[in-house]
């Protein structure tokens, strides 16, 4: 169980024999995220960032997001879409209605399709009343052109271009602690900046007859 820096709770599971490699879900059950194996992981975190930073000023929303980075968007009047990147290695997104009965009720669904037969490199879902920080920061990483850094020859790349980094090894561990200590720091920023509230005093608790210990 997570507690973000807003009190709001969720849970995050891993399971690496499921189709939902990643999953996070809030407390409420008011809405569940799914990420499979392969999804990369600067798309994660561009979800996972928003749950500890929040809202930001260049939020625009996911649709907008797309339309700006160049993807086909269509729309439909009942609130459902479908998105398709530019490009060789086409990714879509598309919204849809979970249940009929319930027109307010959609699911993301967001997967790099396959090119000339080969499967599909990789899905995910995310459904319910998500809220909108997170969608944008997911979008903003699924947009994204920036190169990303992977092992040389990964068996697992799905045909993406590779060319050698200027990195050294030792340069990108510390630029993932640095990444890693800059997101603790923000966590604990708005942990110390939040609004404090007076709770009732509990009352004292009856002297217990007995005690295990295990």
């Amino acid at each position: 169980m997570l507690t973000g820096p807003d009190h709001a709770r969720h849970r995050l599971a891993l399971d690496p024999l499921s189709t939902s490699y990643w999953q996070i879900d809030a407390a409420d059950w008011t809405w569940n995220a799914a990420f499979g194996r392969m999804v990369p992981a600067e798309i994660v975190a561009g979800f996972t960032d928003r749950l500890v930073d929040g809202p930001r000023r260049s939020d625009v929303g996911p649709w907008a997001r797309m339309e700006k980075a160049g993807w086909s968007v269509e729309r439909q009047p009942d609130g459902t879409g479908e998105a398709h990147s530019p490009g060789p290695h086409q990714l879509r997104a598309e919204l849809v209605q979970v249940y009929e009965e319930d027109p307010t009720r959609m699911s993301w669904r967001i997967e790099a399709l396959p090119e000339y037969g080969v499967p599909l490199a990789w899905r995910m879902w995310i459904s319910g009343a998500v809220p909108g920080p997170l969608l944008d920061g997911l979008t903003e990483q699924l947009v994204s052109t920036t190169p990303v850094i992977r092992g040389m020859y990964d068996l697992e790349s799905n045909g993406a271009r590779q060319e050698p980094s200027g990195l050294s090894p030792e340069q990108v561990v510390e630029a993932h602690f640095a990444r890693v200590d800059a997101i603790g720091r923000r966590s604990r920023t708005h942990r110390r900046t939040r609004p404090t509230t007076s709770l009732p005093t509990p009352a004292a608790p009856a002297a217990p007859t007995s005690i295990s210990l295990r």
